[in-house]
């Protein structure tokens, strides 16, 4: 039973070292990934959760842009704002 419970956070480790090397290649999928694993369908403790440090990981690796991105959708979320994790999504992708 130890081994079905700890096989899912050895996945999981497994894949946010894949991300962090993604976006050490190209820092502009950083704002993305965090939006992705702290989101609607992430957690925003998904540092503590899965006792890593991605996010912190891909904030060190992103781009200036990517980090006006977060900081102003840390604001909108303080502020109530109505955009989502997807709609920031779609507007980064689409270069809005």
């Amino acid at each position: 039973m130890l081994i079905t419970l700890y096989y899912p956070c050895l996945l999981i480790v497994s894949q946010a070292k894949e991300i962090v090397f993604v976006v050490q290649n190209d820092p502009t999928l950083g704002f993305a990934f965090i939006l992705q694993l702290t989101g609607v369908h992430g957690n925003q403790q998904f540092d503590k959760l899965t006792k890593t440090k991605t996010i912190e990981s891909i904030l060190t690796q992103m781009n200036a842009i990517g980090i006006k991105n977060y900081i102003s959708h840390l604001l909108e979320q303080v502020d109530g704002g109505s955009t989502t994790s997807e709609q920031y999504s779609i507007r980064l992708f689409q270069g809005l």
